[in-house]
């Protein structure tokens, strides 16, 4: 796992439950991809862009809203073609729309989700 490390801005983040309180820097740890399993490192900077900018709340991270690199690009794909109805004005777009959706669907069916049993770096401060 990389020992990477990036300041935490603790005016930016939605932390109801005080988890980062105390701590100046993210940690970087293994998780699962809130879509099917697989297992995943969630970066230092990772965590920034997702608590920072996407203001996604700390907890979440906890209960899998991480993703593997090839959950992240099929769901890209579905937001691209589902945006703005584009998939209508393209040809095979909505073929290609529902194919996407259905395997996501099914991947999230067989998941286990074993989100909620990562192992979380930070301890009470």
């Amino acid at each position: 796992m990389a020992n990477d490390s990036v300041l935490i801005d603790h005016a930016k983040i939605t932390d109801g439950f005080g988890q980062l309180v105390g701590f100046v820097a993210y940690l970087a740890f293994e998780s699962f991809c809130g879509i099917c399993d697989d297992p995943i490192e969630v970066s230092a900077a990772e965590q920034k862009f997702l608590l920072e900018v996407k203001q996604v709340p700390v907890k979440m991270l906890l209960r899998g809203a991480t993703f593997c690199a090839r959950c992240r690009t099929r769901r890209a794909k579905i937001n691209q073609l589902a945006q703005g109805e584009r998939w209508r004005t393209i040809e095979g777009a909505g073929e290609e729309l529902e194919r996407l959706r259905a395997e996501e669907s099914a991947l999230m069916l067989e998941s286990r989700n074993r989100s909620p049993g990562t192992k979380w770096p930070y301890r009470a401060a």
